[in-house]
């Protein structure tokens, strides 16, 4: 966006101007005269000079390109006759890998676009659908054709009987359910691009700056946590996670840690960040069941603490010594990683397949090998950490899916074939090396 002006103009913005993102607004037709509507941009952005409204060459009242605004957000709102529906859209980046609107009976398309059956949710009465919206991008900087742009988007519509007042609430709601979902699903992070709501009367829509980045491709190795259709299995958990609204941060910071193992190629940093991703999602476990890391309770300690510290005073010790012992007894013990990953598997074992089981039996070296990276330990030998990273990954999928009510799916055999090869014996050194 360009902003016009004389020098007055140009004093005026950045004496306002202190660096952070500026709020713009805009009419545009306020009053159209077919429609009887009016149509308002607004959104942020920020300020950058272009130096051009001073100079020897330039009157003071001269009309120049004085600044721009590099705009983060742009709202548009329109009022009118035209819109009579409630419904929400929700498009998003970066594109999944697979990312398909299924229809049972045949293909939905209007124009460059594809929709996917409605799947009704009635426990929290609204239905969404699955789409594709296409864009015809034709840009001589990037292609000397005109290329169809493939952007994933949701919708979502209140069945009879929902209140319209509460269905925008519920709309968002479900949208960020969806980008934790899908976060888990496709191992890659979901951008907003675009949330629109209709409503009786008019349109609003925020924009926000994304740039379109070339589709990926998946690896043949690359196995996804779950098979089926991604929207009917998300109709399937939507009520749980809806329920789960106290913890969806974590749960989502859960979900993210584990896309980002994913990412990079030091095996080290995955494991480490998938490590994260299973930190995240028991504090989520034990929020949502009340449950806490403490052996005993806080009450219960301190006529134990005191016990034990007047046993300490009893003891010949050094007084530093004596200090040091003190300290450490004034929070009760708590439990370790690996017993509250044990206590929260135990929850779901019921659910789990004999293979799901025998992942458990290798926690201990899972998290000795963690702790080893992040203390600078040496590793020398990277196929044990590459096995405890497929073990983690494979972990944190079985309980994610046991959290948000998915319980009978199958994780991928990749898994369990690795994680139960044989390691080979440590090599003696040989003194001649």
């Amino acid at each position: 966006m360009s902003l016009l002006g004389a020098q007055d103009n140009m004093f005026e913005l950045f004496r306002a101007d202190d660096g952070r993102a500026v709020q713009w607004s805009m009419f545009v037709n306020p009053q159209w005269p077919d429609m009887g509507g009016d149509y308002q941009t607004s959104g942020r952005g920020f300020v950058r000079s272009k130096g051009m409204a001073s100079g020897l060459n330039i009157a003071l009242d001269s009309i120049q390109t004085f600044a721009d605004i590099d705009l983060s957000d742009i709202k548009e709102m329109i009022s009118g006759p035209g819109w009579k529906g409630t419904r929400a859209h929700y498009w998003f980046l970066q594109r999944p890998v697979g990312w398909i609107p299924m229809r049972r009976r045949f293909s939905l398309r209007n124009e460059l676009s594809a929709y996917g059956d409605w799947r009704r949710v009635p426990k929290l009465g609204i239905k969404f659908r699955f789409a594709t919206m296409g864009h015809a991008r034709h840009d001589p900087r990037v292609s000397r054709e005109t290329e169809l742009i493939e952007i994933p988007s949701l919708d979502i519509e209140p069945l009879a009987g929902t209140d319209p007042a509460t269905f925008r609430l519920l709309a968002e709601d479900i949208w960020f359910s969806l980008r934790l979902f899908l976060t888990f699903r496709y191992r890659q992070m979901i951008t907003p691009l675009m949330e629109s709501h209709e409503r009786e009367g008019g349109l609003e829509q925020t924009w926000h700056v994304v740039a379109v980045e070339p589709r990926g491709l998946r690896s043949d190795d690359d196995t996804p946590p779950f098979y089926g259709a991604v929207d009917q299995i998300f109709a399937r958990v939507l009520p749980a996670l809806h329920a789960l609204k106290p913890q969806r941060e974590l749960l989502h910071g859960a979900a993210w840690g584990y896309a980002e193992s994913f990412k990079g190629a030091v095996t080290e940093s995955a494991l480490t960040s998938v490590m994260e991703a299973l930190e995240r999602l028991v504090c989520a476990y034990e929020e949502i069941n009340g449950l806490s890391r403490d052996l005993v309770s806080r009450a219960a300690w301190r006529p134990i603490a005191r016990s034990l510290k007047a046993a300490v005073d009893a003891i010949d010790l050094d007084k530093d010594l004596r200090s040091r012992i003190k300290r450490g007894l004034v929070a009760p013990a708590t439990l370790s990683l690996q017993d509250r990953l044990e206590r929260m598997a135990k929850a779901y074992r019921a659910n789990w397949h004999p293979e799901d089981r025998t992942l458990l039996e290798g926690l201990g070296e899972m998290i000795k090998m963690r702790n080893d990276i992040v203390h600078g330990r040496v590793v020398s030998d990277i196929k044990p950490v590459y096995v405890e990273l497929v073990r983690a990954r494979a972990i944190f999928e079985r309980l994610f899916l046991d959290v948000i009510g998915c319980r009978k799916r199958d994780l991928s055999g990749m898994a369990y074939l690795i994680v139960s090869e044989p390691r080979p014996e440590p090599r003696s050194p040989n003194p001649d090396d």
